[in-house]
């Protein structure tokens, strides 16, 4: 997922700061949450930066060498919250709600 979402990941001390693509950093973050992973204490995500919190320095160093391959496990996640999304707003005339807007 690195690939197709991640920019970089950066370390400091015992956070990692995650680049992502415009919009990619809240999904990203909530798949990290429900993974529910030791080595991860929470999350929090902007547009394009997620700040993963780790017990310590080494569990952090840890889940920074190992992310490439953690991350991409999330890219199957991912795809599947966009092809429901999409289902959704094809099936709802495009509204999130599924409601259309009625005037007069």
């Amino acid at each position: 997922m690195l690939g197709s979402f991640g920019i970089e990941v950066r370390q400091a001390m015992n956070q990692l700061v995650l680049i992502t693509t415009t919009s990619a950093a809240q999904p990203v973050a909530a798949g990290i949450d429900y993974e529910d992973w030791p080595e991860v204490v929470g999350t929090i995500a902007g547009d394009d930066t997620v700040l993963i919190v780790c017990p310590d320095e080494r569990q952090a160093r840890t889940l920074k060498y190992a992310s490439k391959d953690i991350l991409a496990e999330l890219n199957g996640v991912l795809r599947s919250e966009r092809q429901i999304r999409r289902f959704w707003l094809r099936r709802n005339d495009g509204s999130i709600t599924g409601m259309t807007a009625r005037t007069g």
